[in-house]
């Protein structure tokens, strides 16, 4: 069917990621957002690489686009 879960979970590797994460993320060092997402995809989910490189251009795009995106849909809201 797909690929399996990991054998094994450790809660400390993911956390010691997610908060690098996060560090870079604050920091705006989007190269290494980038990395730490796809190593942090890839220890939870147990994904291969080329799965996870596959994503990012969609992801990529979204960060890119993320204004406009809601910038469209505020714009249709009603006012109330």
């Amino acid at each position: 069917m797909g690929e399996q879960l990991p054998a094994v979970f450790d809660p400390r590797a993911i956390g010691f990621i997610e908060a690098r994460l996060w560090q870079a993320y604050f920091a705006r060092h989007w190269p290494r957002v980038a990395l730490l997402a796809s190593r942090l995809v890839r220890e939870q989910l147990g994904l291969s690489a080329s799965v996870t490189i596959s994503v990012l251009p969609v992801v990529a795009a979204y960060l890119l686009l993320s204004r406009r995106f809601i910038a469209g849909l505020t714009a249709g809201s009603v006012k109330g």
